[in-house]
């Protein structure tokens, strides 16, 4: 999201904190600016599909051509081939995935990044009950994970705000 996106990106830079963005084709093909600000500021930035369909219910001949065209879009905007370096990440569309998913994003020579600390912003809820589920995801893996969120939302500033206050206050340190 051109201004969401933006104000996240800035956010981050407040707190010096690297992210890794996953990508869908057809609004990185509108946003172009922002995708290129989002690689300027050092961020990781990989695929998220091209429209975000639940992958799982495609026949895999239509899923293999959304993932790819996802990393085509992100490739044309940054200039390099969809194999050169991180353009090889991937993430599932709700986090779902079956073993033909697998197969193809595997022969596609992507690497599939999971999140294992889901705030599950995408739902009505405010920042406080995002916390509250990073924290308990986190808490269940050892203190340690993948943070998910996400930035299209009107309150996504605030929610990634809280959460990044809370880990660092919590001392815990952001990698990509």
């Amino acid at each position: 999201h051109p201004s969401r996106t933006n104000a996240i990106l800035d956010l981050l830079a407040e707190n010096c904190i690297s992210a890794s963005f996953f990508l869908r084709g057809d609004l990185a093909a509108r946003h172009s600016s922002v995708v290129l600000r989002i690689e300027a500021d050092g961020h990781t930035i990989g695929s998220h599909t091209h429209s975000h369909p639940r992958l799982i219910d495609l026949a895999p001949d239509v899923a293999r051509e959304e993932i790819e065209r996802g990393v085509d879009a992100i490739a044309e905007i940054l200039e390099r081939a969809p194999e050169h370096g991180e353009l090889g990440l991937f993430r599932y569309t709700y986090l779902q995935s079956n073993e033909t998913l697998k197969q193809i994003v595997d022969e596609l020579n992507l690497i599939d990044v999971g999140a294992n600390a889901s705030g599950q912003d995408w739902r009505p809820v405010g920042p406080d009950e995002v916390l509250a589920m990073v924290l308990l995801r986190l808490e269940q893996n050892g203190g340690r994970g993948v943070v998910l969120l996400h930035d299209p939302f009107p309150n996504s500033r605030r929610t990634t705000e809280v959460v990044v206050n809370a880990l660092i206050e919590a001392g815990y340190k952001f990698v990509i």
